[in-house]
């Protein structure tokens, strides 16, 4: 689990507002990534090793913070 990693993976891009922490939950609501994100930018999340399905993104930051549902699929 993770971010980054080889060119021909799932991925999404999200912009972050302030350096933190992105965490991708399950909807039972078991997190299934984590990872650091730097000064504010847009960060990609390696989502290989998810199955298809709608999650929630959440980012935590200095001064903001809130989460987000998204639905990941690739055929």
């Amino acid at each position: 689990m993770g971010f980054g990693g080889g060119s021909r993976m799932k991925r999404m891009y999200i912009p972050v507002p302030a350096p933190g922490t992105i965490q991708v939950f399950d909807l039972l609501g078991r997190l299934r990534l984590r990872g650091q994100a730097g000064a504010p930018s847009t960060q990609s999340l390696n989502l290989q090793s998810l199955p298809d399905g709608a999650y929630f993104l959440r980012f935590e930051g200095e001064g903001s913070g809130g989460s987000r549902p998204a639905v990941f699929g690739w055929r």
